[in-house]
């Protein structure tokens, strides 16, 4: 499938639009503080990865909310894979260097009532449009996870396994896989209206990548 983003390789543009790849230390401090309140309330436990991708969720000029993304590689490093093995699933097994995971995604507790759960997806598919990946994996917490599927019920999100207490925390979570390549066309064909062709192949509109 040949897609034309509309990305167009600048943060600047994302940065209007609520969405920023942190890069300054000032950024990372206000990621880390948002997210130890985070997992403060949440009785999470807080853990700090430098070699990481972060995102930070902005109302205008003030941060709200974070999201994180670390590559998949638990001989390495690791988020996830001490908690589920993650690595014994085919579609994980067979994209080696192809799957990342997902980590730290929250909102302030004044901002969860705003409508912007949506910018999650939007963070995923940025993320998606720097590195062409095949999956993201994650473990949820479940009441998050249960309010993910009814929000996003249009794109495919894949449980992999029962609900568990992962240690130290109190609330069970989720293991889930998202085949991100798939979710990005829906994402797409909502945002911009999508044509096939005879390939098979689905092109975005250049009109609207011109005037978002």
């Amino acid at each position: 499938m040949l897609y034309l983003f509309w990305y167009f390789g600048t943060n600047n543009r994302w940065r209007k639009n609520y969405v920023q790849k942190v890069e300054t230390n000032a950024e990372k401090e206000a990621f880390k503080e948002i997210w130890r309140k985070i997992a403060a309330e949440k009785k999470f436990t807080f853990e700090e990865e430098e070699e990481t991708e972060k995102f930070l969720f902005w109302e205008g000029d003030t941060p709200i909310g974070t999201m994180e993304f670390v590559p998949y590689n638990p001989t390495v490093f690791t988020t996830v894979e001490n908690e589920f093995p993650f690595s014994s699933l085919p579609e994980i097994r067979n994209n080696k260097g192809k799957v990342w995971e997902v980590d730290k995604v929250g909102f302030l507790p004044e901002y969860r009532k705003k409508g912007y759960l949506k910018w999650i997806i939007d963070c995923l598919m940025y993320h998606y449009e720097l590195h062409q990946h095949e999956y993201s994996i994650c473990l949820f917490e479940y009441k998050f996870y249960r309010l993910l599927r009814i929000f996003f019920k249009k794109y495919p999100m894949q449980q992999v396994g029962e609900p568990f207490v992962v240690k130290g925390e109190i609330d069970p979570s989720v293991p889930a896989i998202i085949h991100i390549p798939t979710v990005y066309k829906i994402y797409c064909e909502q945002k911009s209206g999508i044509y096939k062709n005879k390939n098979d192949e689905y092109i975005s509109l250049v009109v609207f990548c011109l005037f978002i």
